[in-house]
Order: structure tokens, then C-alpha cells, then sequence
């Protein structure tokens, strides 16, 4: 996400950032058929819509996941009672 590149993800993950993120596509891992579907899709896909979803991606990991603000959540954590 933070290269500002569609993302196409195989997971059974709980957790969806691709989705939150609006960054790209996330498929079933056991499911070929549609990450193939997906692949196409991005394939397919004009250069202006793969670079909005690019920016989501790298906009999204700016805002939730930056050292500092983990660092923040950690040490926020730690000192709960």
C-alpha cells in the first residue's frame, strides 16, 4: 500500500484494510477464480482509476499505521490499567 499501488489480496483475514482503504481488491484465498476475475478487473482498469486507488492505499496506511502513530497505540496499551 505504501508503494501508492492497487493492492490485490488473498486472505481469509478477519481484517480488510485493502477494503477500508479502498486500495484495491480483496479475494478468498481458495477462491482462484475470482482473484483471476480481480486480476482482469485491475488489468482492464484506466490509469486514472488505478492511481485513485493507488493514493487510497498509501493516503490510508498515512493516516492508521505511520511509526509515530503505533508507537502512540503501543505506548497508550501499555500504560492502561
Amino acid at each position: 500500500m505504501m508503494a501508492g499501488k492497487p493492492v490485490l489480496w488473498a486472505s481469509n483475514a478477519p481484517n480488510d484494510i485493502v477494503s477500508e482503504a479502498k486500495c484495491g481488491f480483496t479475494v478468498p484465498s481458495d477462491n482462484i477464480n475470482l482473484l483471476n476475475d480481480r486480476l482482469k478487473t485491475l488489468f482492464f482498469m484506466n490509469q486514472e482509476e488505478l492511481i485513485k486507488m493507488g493514493d487510497s492505499g498509501k493516503n490510508y496506511i498515512f493516516k492508521n499505521y505511520t511509526y509515530r502513530l503505533l508507537a502512540t497505540k503501543l505506548i497508550d496499551a501499555i500504560d492502561k490499567p
